[in-house]
């Protein structure tokens, strides 16, 4: 089992007690903190302690410690002055993971020139990952790796010839099969000669653009 980490997530609304929640169920120390009672209310016995406080105080955040969490998520994102004030506090305090949620480009640019490196932009991420979806209809889900790099899940094909993973044309689109999801495991072995049903999803390796190509089919 991997080491607990302390976590402090700053701002519990629907994103903040969202992440706090779910840091909680896979085992970290999370600590919440809120100016507003029944945000702190709703966490409470959640997650490991919550603290009523206005974090933009350099004096909350030295007294709960939080320069000695190994991660402080700003989660505040209604509020710019509120946010860049806590966020500034945070990093001053010492700590050296700090993830801050912008509300808007503008947000996202003043974060960044403070230093922040890992911006959270969670409207604008689903918004991005949605239209991908809506754009790429044979796509179940995909995740970007960075420099046009995806790894996608599709269904597999109907009403084709292709009855095993081999007889499909990856080649030609210069794709990577790196998968099946059959329901109930992931098969990676003996990809080739896996007979494909309809409910298999296939997941492929490769660039935005083949993947869209492989999907419709041209």
């Amino acid at each position: 089992m991997s080491e607990r980490r302390d976590i402090a997530v700053i701002g519990l609304g629907t994103f903040g007690s969202a992440v706090a929640r779910e840091m909680a169920r896979m085992g970290d120390r999370v600590t919440g903190i809120d100016r507003d009672a029944a945000a702190v209310a709703a966490m409470d016995g959640e997650i490991d302690a919550v603290m009523q406080a206005d974090a933009t105080d350099p004096k909350v955040l030295n007294h709960a410690g939080i320069g000695q969490f190994d991660s402080v998520i700003v989660a505040i994102g209604d509020d710019m002055q509120s946010s860049l004030l806590t966020t500034l506090g945070v990093m001053q305090a010492g700590c050296q993971n700090v993830h801050a949620k912008a509300q808007t480009p503008e947000h996202a640019r003043i974060l960044s020139a403070m230093g922040v490196r890992n911006l959270l932009e969670p409207e604008a991420g689903f918004a991005l990952h949605l239209a991908q979806l809506l754009h790429n209809p044979h796509m179940v889900d995909f995740l970007n790796l960075g420099n046009g790099n995806y790894i996608a899940s599709m269904n597999a094909p109907s009403g084709s010839a292709c009855t095993t993973v081999g007889d499909l044309p990856l080649a030609k689109y210069d794709l990577s099969c790196v998968g099946i999801d059959i329901g109930e495991r992931i098969v990676t072995d003996d990809l080739a000669r896996h007979e494909l049903s309809l409910s298999d999803k296939l997941i492929l390796a490769g660039k935005r653009s083949d993947l869209r190509r492989f999907s419709n089919g041209g």
